[in-house]
């Protein structure tokens, strides 16, 4: 399989308690990674991640959702089970990151280092917390349009993103929301709310702008070495658009995420691989891609908890 690689890193809403358990426990790469990012998080969270993510639990699909520990869990999962791919010899040729996964993507590609990159998921977590206002998020499997044809039922939520053509997320406060999943459930709409408990990609980040870009202002940007597909500007990053607004617009501003894996489908067949936790942009893209297209796109980790022998079939995969 020749194709083109493109790494995707996903954000939240990803997380769950347990996430890589079996690669950690025998992954001597992705326990080293894990532990060496933990370490690293420890004095700033005053907590081992590591335990909190892997700690026995009464009920596993407990909900992961308080920010401070789920933002870098996320991240230092992502980039550990990237290390573990990128040492079984398996490259990206492209990086495309989901809201914090574009966090993930700029250590990948060189543009911010790894001790930078976890002060500044802290410092985004750490405002979200003390500045903005507790909310949710509901992913719902029906066409976005809907949402402009109910515009009543749908009063103070707003589109958060865009995934494919019946999924789109939005955002509200959790009472809010909870009045449009019943309604939804009586005419046969699934619908989920996320383990979140902040308002991403909506105006309920506005509170953390001036001191988020202040403390973006101390950070070193270098040049991009691994081409990034931003879904904030939906087509590949120029190092001019690397600066302070970026970092704050991937958690401000909403995500077409099928705008921009249809709009880099003309560039060709590419294998896309999820570096996330639970496979979703896996499947986001698979809704996507044409019939007629060429590409594939391939689920790294899932919750099922088969580690190894999803990594074993990636292997296969990509080597047919």
């Amino acid at each position: 399989m020749n194709k083109p690689i493109v790494f995707m890193f996903s954000g939240q809403g990803s997380q769950y308690y347990q996430m890589g358990k079996e690669l950690y426990e025998k992954n001597e790469n992705f326990h080293y990674w894990m532990n060496y990012c933990s370490k690293i998080y420890e004095p700033l969270i005053h907590a081992s991640l590591v335990e909190i993510i892997y700690m026995e639990r009464p009920d596993r699909f407990e909900p992961f959702d308080k920010t401070i520990y789920t933002h870098p869990a996320i991240f230092i999962f992502e980039y550990s089970l990237y290390q573990t791919i990128l040492s079984l010899g398996i490259k990206p040729g492209y990086l495309l990151g989901y809201s914090l996964g574009e966090y993930v993507a700029s250590v990948v590609a060189g543009v911010l280092s790894l001790e930078d990159a976890i002060a500044l998921v802290h410092k985004n977590a750490e405002l979200t917390i003390n500045l903005t206002p507790n909310a949710s998020m509901m992913a719902i499997l029906t066409n976005y349009k809907f949402f402009k044809q109910n515009t009543e039922r749908f009063s103070d939520t707003t589109i958060a993103g865009i995934n494919y053509d019946n999924h789109f997320v939005i955002t509200s406060d959790h009472g809010k929301l909870e009045k449009i999943k019943s309604f939804l459930d009586e005419i046969d709409i699934s619908a989920q709310i996320l383990p979140v408990s902040h308002g991403f990609h909506s105006y309920r980040m506005d509170p953390i702008e001036n001191e988020f870009k202040q403390f973006l202002k101390c950070l070193s940007f270098l040049e991009i070495t691994i081409p990034i597909i931003s879904p904030l500007y939906q087509r590949l990053l120029k190092h001019d658009d690397i600066h302070v607004d970026y970092y704050y617009q991937i958690t401000r501003q909403p995500i077409n995420f099928l705008a921009t894996i249809e709009s880099w489908e003309r560039n060709g067949d590419f294998t896309y691989i999820d570096i996330g936790p639970s496979g979703t942009l896996a499947n986001f893209v698979k809704q996507i891609i044409k019939n007629e297209s060429g590409s594939k796109s391939l689920t790294t980790i899932d919750m099922f908890g088969r580690d190894l022998n999803n990594i074993k079939r990636l292997q296969s995969v990509l080597n047919q």
